[in-house]
């Protein structure tokens, strides 16, 4: 059996991206026959199987069998299609002798169900090293093996990263010169990185951000008004108060014990039962992009943070949390990849331009690390 497009997998760093997914029916996987499996899947197996040595000698698989093994319910393995062959199925995952695979015959797909390995998982890391990294292009979703320039990437720098399958290097992105491919790092190991800060979301909701019509209440002062001085203090937007709603047009906010009475005028309200501002974005057409910018006092993981019901981060969300200038601010992005925010530096809305981007890292961070080869 010719496998040649197969046998290069097992030797060669290359990888796919993104690939539509052919969701699961009611009875698993998709059947044998499908082109979810004309690149390499990670699964579990459902049952206890067995599994076949063959060498591989001018691209070409052994009829011979070498070894038999039973692999058992539960085991972690990476599949994949020989070529056509719609019964024969590629196992990496298990420890083969030098210049042999191993490969199972299962006219189904039961035997296994989806799986991802927590070690193949995006990570959002700090360089603890200078780092050589190679570009490559992609072609018909594979990163070819061919190296079209290569960069250093300097010790220190933040950047994710997703680990390739056979322990064949890893995929970065984010702080890295752009390039219309993809930039690998071919070491094996991990010890040229180490975790950077993400910050998990915290929050708590309100069904309504409304001041009731009567009673001191604990509240917010609104982001949509500048500073005030009552009383010798200075309140600040996103500030906690004491407030009453006393008419359409007027609220109390209680100072040192004493009462002081303002005129907000146009139902505006001085204050809301929230501590953020969700902000729909748009692009310059005016339609909604799916992101939000949240305005908060506070940095994302903060519990002291309120925010009105139905809020959940989308990949791309900006979380603006006030700077002690109470002028500028620090600007965090959300990753579905990594489930948390990345700080990316200060913003001050006075300029027209911002520092608080990175290169690449929206584009990249939802590439696939399921490996197929070319």
């Amino acid at each position: 059996m010719n496998f040649k497009k197969v046998i290069v997998s097992l030797f060669a760093a290359v990888v796919v991206l993104a690939t539509p997914a052919v969701a699961a029916n009611a009875k698993g996987l998709p059947n044998k026959n499908s082109n979810y499996w004309n690149q390499s899947r990670s699964i579990k197996t459902t049952r206890t199987i067995t599994a076949y040595e063959h060498s591989v000698s001018n691209n070409t698989l052994s009829n011979t069998v070498l070894k038999k093994k039973t692999i058992k319910k539960g085991t972690a393995l990476t599949v994949s299609r020989i070529n056509n062959n719609h019964k024969e199925w590629l196992l990496s995952g298990i420890k083969s002798s030098n210049g042999a695979v191993w490969i199972t015959k299962q006219s189904t797909t039961t035997w296994m169900k989806t799986y991802v390995d927590p070690s193949f998982s995006t990570k959002y890391v700090k360089t603890t090293k200078n780092i050589k990294v190679s570009a490559h292009k992609v072609a018909n979703g594979v990163i070819q093996s061919k190296v079209t320039k290569t960069a250093t990437i300097k010790k220190g720098t933040a950047l994710f990263t997703r680990k390739l399958s056979n322990n064949a290097g890893w995929i970065v992105y984010g702080n890295v010169p752009n390039y219309n491919g993809v930039w690998v790092y071919g070491s094996t190991k991990a010890n040229w990185m180490k975790a950077a800060k993400v910050y998990k979301t915290g929050f708590s909701t309100v069904d309504s951000d409304k001041l009731p019509d009567s009673g001191y209440v604990t509240g917010y002062y609104s982001y949509y008004l500048g500073s005030i001085t009552l009383g010798g203090t200075t309140i600040y937007p996103g500030d906690q108060i004491r407030v009453q709603k006393t008419s359409d047009s007027t609220e109390s906010i209680m100072i040192n014990g004493l009462s002081n009475g303002v005129n907000v005028g146009n139902n505006q309200g001085l204050a809301t039962l929230t501590n953020t501002v969700v902000i729909k974005l748009k692009d310059s057409s005016g339609k909604e992009t799916g992101q939000s910018r949240i305005v908060a006092r506070y940095t994302p993981d903060d519990v002291r943070n309120i925010v009105l019901k139905g809020y959940t981060p989308q990949n791309g969300d900006q979380w603006t949390s006030f700077r002690s200038d109470h002028q500028t601010y620090d600007v965090y992005v959300y990753y579905t990849s990594i489930n948390g925010w990345v700080y990316q530096g200060p913003w001050d809305p006075n300029k027209t331009q911002s520092n608080s981007n990175q290169s690449n890292s929206n584009a990249n961070s939802n590439q696939s690390t399921n490996t197929n080869n070319k």
